[in-house]
């Protein structure tokens, strides 16, 4: 550690204008000698969604997408809201376990504001606490990160992330050193030792406890008291001294160019992958022109096309008018020519009816229906059988009458018949 200065700040996450507080932070470097442009942001365990999930044996681009969709389903805010990381681990079962961290985007936007108005280039923005875990570690690891104002709890599973709490225990200010939370701190750490998957908490042995020596020595007492299982040491490692070694841990490994993980920090193109953007858009252009003029082309093809079947529409609507009128005119004659027959079939037919039926009325006509000038059906009553069958006579004799056949004869007295038959000769229409 170089250099360390403190710069006291509203939440940023609750600031409206994090670039008056980035101006505010370049006043302050300038005046502590500070000439670094390059920056390393450590968000608080407060402010992510963290919860783990079980893996199944999947490829590698379906564990992505595995990964995703639970995200999706999992964080309590719609995915657009969001920045998130996973990390997968095996535990010492060989499951294997992923854990999901997001923070807000809002979040992150604020941070990029205000490291912008700073003169800062962001090169990270991850989580202190996880950086605390002991590297490349083959078993179970976890820190208790007690700072001023918050205490985080992170546990780490084979080089991955398995767990990340922030405990709630805001437990001092900067020169009274106190504990006042303990209690509810020692219970959401409780909680969180709970939730922790099977595998790994029966793995869980020994507890890191960083921070100054004034808070950690306060706390250990009492960690020892409440879980008497797990052993809480002191780190001693070469942060130990710094009043935030996350930061300082996070620092040291961008500089030795170790990957942050997790790092919510937008990714930016380089300028070689710029430069083969813009390429890829030239060619993009030159293919969309060529898509546009094919377009223009097979616009006017179909633009000819329509405007010769707009013409021949037009046409056939014309001829349509006409048509429609000659059909009324051709039902008009059809359903009055017989009007102008000069052999009216319905007149013969009923003076042939009536030349075959009894003039004493013993029979008496209730329907007739004529059909194609031909085909006649006639139904009535008669006042007995006898005389029915001499009418019945009478019409089968009658000159020009054919095929008759009685459909219906019902009762005897009146007595309902009906019957059917063909006239011949008769002029077609």
């Amino acid at each position: 550690m170089l250099h360390e200065s403190r710069f006291d700040a509203p939440v940023l996450r609750a600031m409206p204008d994090p670039a008056t507080l980035g101006v505010a932070l370049r006043k302050h470097l300038l005046a502590e000698g500070i000439a670094s442009h390059t920056a390393i942001v450590c968000v608080p365990a407060a402010w992510c969604f963290s919860t783990w999930l079980a893996l199944p044996d999947l490829s590698s681009d379906d564990t992505r997408d595995y990964i995703a969709t639970q995200a999706e389903r999992c964080l309590p805010v719609p995915p657009g809201e969001v920045a998130y990381a996973s990390s997968v681990c095996e535990t010492a079962a060989g499951q294997r376990k992923v854990h999901i961290v997001a923070v807000p985007a809002q979040c992150v936007t604020s941070l990029e504001a205000f490291a912008s108005a700073a003169f800062l280039k962001l090169a990270g923005i991850t989580i202190g606490a996880i950086h605390l875990l002991a590297p490349n570690a083959d078993g179970v690891s976890a820190v208790l990160h007690v700072g001023s104002g918050f205490v985080e709890f992170a546990v780490g599973v084979r080089g991955g992330t398995i767990a990340l709490h922030d405990l709630g225990g805001a437990t001092d200010s900067a020169d009274s050193p106190a504990c006042s939370s303990a209690p509810e701190a020692l219970r959401e750490l409780r909680l969180a030792l709970h939730r922790l998957p099977p595998g790994v908490r029966e793995h869980l042995g020994i507890v890191n406890l960083v921070g100054s020596s004034e808070r950690t020595s306060i706390w250990i007492e009492a960690l020892r008291d409440e879980f008497p299982s797990l052993d809480f040491v002191n780190d001693d490692g070469p942060d130990a001294g710094c009043n935030r070694p996350d930061l300082s841990r996070a620092a040291r490994a961008y500089l030795l160019k170790q990957p942050l993980h997790p790092d919510f920090l937008p990714k930016r193109m380089s300028r070689v992958t710029q430069a083969m953007a813009f390429v890829h858009r030239r060619r993009t252009v030159s293919f969309a022109a060529a898509a546009l003029a094919l377009m223009l082309l097979l616009a006017a093809v179909f633009g000819v096309q329509a405007h010769r079947l707009s013409r021949l529409n037009a046409e056939h609507a014309l001829l349509a008018n006409r048509a429609e009128e000659l059909r009324t005119l051709h039902d008009s004659i059809k359903q009055y020519q017989s009007w102008f027959d000069d052999e009216p079939g319905s007149l013969h037919c009923m003076r042939e009816l009536t030349a075959a039926f009894p003039a004493e009325g013993n029979i008496w006509l209730k329907a007739l229906r004529i059909k194609d000038r031909t085909q006649v059906t006639c139904s009535g009553n008669a006042s007995g059988t006898g005389a029915w069958l001499s009418a019945l006579d009478a019409v089968r004799d009658t000159q020009g009458i054919s095929d008759l056949a009685v459909s219906n004869i019902r009762g005897e007295s009146p007595l309902e018949f009906s019957f059917t038959y063909r006239r011949q000769g008769s002029r077609e229409p």
